[in-house]
């Protein structure tokens, strides 16, 4: 046997405790799932970073979708000028990182730890296989990526409005 099929063979997959089923209990994208679709997120690397590490680099191509399950991380994003503007945060319960790899592109922002993460990891493939293999999940990764684009999408609707504002009192 090659060393690359014994390697494939040996893949480690999570095993997932009653802790961890748990945690994925509070995530409420997931919370609506019976315990065999919560099954299909076996594939994922469980993971920990310190406070201040980068999870996603800013311009980067995507490889990883997540599913953080404890701790904060801040969406930053470098200027031209090479200024760095931060965003909201992200908080534990959320998923992330679906955008850049359903769409082929880079990622637009960086994130940063800002308090100590526990999250779940899914490769491209990994990634490929819940959404094509697990239907309920697809659902669940598609719904919260539309509500995102949503909340965006009002919080865009409502900034033009006070430019316009600003115009008319000027």
């Amino acid at each position: 046997m090659s060393d690359q099929t014994h390697s494939v063979l040996n893949k480690p997959t999570l095993k997932m405790s009653a802790t961890l089923f748990a945690k994925l209990r509070t995530v409420p994208i997931l919370s609506s799932l019976n315990d065999e679709e919560l099954r299909c997120l076996e594939d994922a690397e469980e993971i920990h970073l310190p406070v201040g590490e980068l999870l996603v680099r800013q311009g980067e191509v995507a490889h990883h979708f997540w599913i953080l399950l404890a701790g904060e991380l801040r969406l930053v994003q470098t200027l031209a000028d090479g200024k760095e503007v931060s965003f909201a945060p992200v908080s534990s319960g959320n998923a992330f990182g679906e955008v850049p790899l359903l769409s082929n592109t880079p990622n637009l922002v960086s994130l940063r730890v800002t308090e100590p993460a526990h999250l779940l990891q899914f490769d491209e493939d990994g990634f490929w296989r819940l959404m094509t293999s697990c239907p309920d999940v697809r659902k669940a990764i598609l719904g919260n990526m539309a509500a995102r684009i949503q909340k965006l999408q009002s919080i865009s609707v409502q900034q033009e409005k006070m430019v316009s504002l600003g115009t008319l009192a000027a």
